[in-house]
């Protein structure tokens, strides 16, 4: 057999003590938990950020729904809820207890010319409706979404907004 090379100490180079192996074991556990953590994180980036999408798509859908109709109908609270907000969107799947709004009002604003629409759990509700919205010369059109999302199924929204004039719409 081989002499040990032995250093001041009086210990061996070929082998490590046991503190020093659970110390490199300790810093490998560390190491994988932050891994762990670090995807973790990422995971739950990736799902708020597929959810942002679905609402953008679904902000998209209603508004290109709402922008081929004729200005009685845009103006009309039960052809909007029965037409357009009869079903959930397409793209509302990815989302978690999504609730879609849809708000047509004076522009510029006047109290009480507002008509709000809301689906929420399947249905669809008229929360107000006002017959004066015809009369007017442009109207405000707001759709939102709303649902719960990462972390910890924080509320979260989105909305756009569009201007529709009468005299502009050639599908009078």
């Amino acid at each position: 057999m081989g002499m040990r090379k032995l250093t001041s100490s009086g210990r061996g180079l070929a082998g490590a003590t046991f503190i020093e192996t659970s110390f490199a074991v300790g810093l490998l556990g560390i190491f994988i938990a932050a891994l762990l953590v670090v995807g973790s994180n990422l995971l739950g980036l990736l799902r708020s950020s597929q959810a942002s999408i679905s609402a953008n798509q679904v902000l998209h859908e209603r508004m290109e729904e709402i922008r081929e109709a004729n200005w009685l109908q845009v103006t009309d609270p039960t052809f909007l809820s029965t037409k357009y907000l009869v079903a959930d969107a397409k793209s509302s799947s990815g989302l978690s207890h999504a609730v879609e709004t849809v708000t047509v009002s004076a522009y510029p604003a006047k109290p009480g010319v507002v008509t709000q629409i809301v689906r929420e759990n399947h249905v669809t509700r008229v929360v107000t409706s006002s017959p004066l919205l015809k009369d007017e010369r442009m109207v405000r059109v707001d759709v939102a979404v709303n649902w719960q999302g990462f972390p910890k199924n924080r509320d979260r929204s989105r909305m756009t907004s569009s201007l529709i004039s009468r005299s502009g719409s050639n599908k009078q």
